[in-house]
């Protein structure tokens, strides 16, 4: 026991011994630049589409100025969440014509919606 008492100790020495620099010259920060937009290609082809989140994202700033908002209805917001293309929740005509909605990209619980799903679990696959 004493013997691995005396190497703890050596090492812990070991580790709380300090270092000096060097040099004396001092740290510079390392300054980064960022581009003004981002390309990502692969073969000459754009291998990234933002249109679709920026448009989600769009839509549910809209969803969120609309929960705030005790004039609209929970069917309205309801609407807006399970959006349609060519329905007329948002006010932005380029989000009521989108396909997109933010139903589209959000989880689901399986505790929540299970009633509405057909389909049994098999236990043996567990």
């Amino acid at each position: 026991m004493k013997r691995v008492y005396q190497c703890l100790s050596a090492l812990g020495f070991v580790f709380l011994a300090s270092c000096e620099k060097d040099t004396d010259e001092p740290i510079l920060p390392v300054v980064v630049e960022a581009p003004e937009t981002y390309n990502f290609t692969r073969n000459g082809t754009s291998s990234v589409s933002f249109g679709g989140q920026t448009t989600r994202i769009l839509m549910a700033e809209e969803i969120i100025d609309a929960l705030k908002d005790p004039t609209f209805t929970e069917a309205e917001i309801a609407a807006m969440f399970d959006h349609t293309e060519g329905s007329n929740g948002f006010s932005s005509s380029d989000l009521n014509a989108s396909s997109k909605s933010v139903r589209g990209k959000t989880a689901a619980s399986f505790d929540l919606f299970s009633a509405n799903i057909e389909c049994k679990i098999n236990p043996k696959n567990f």
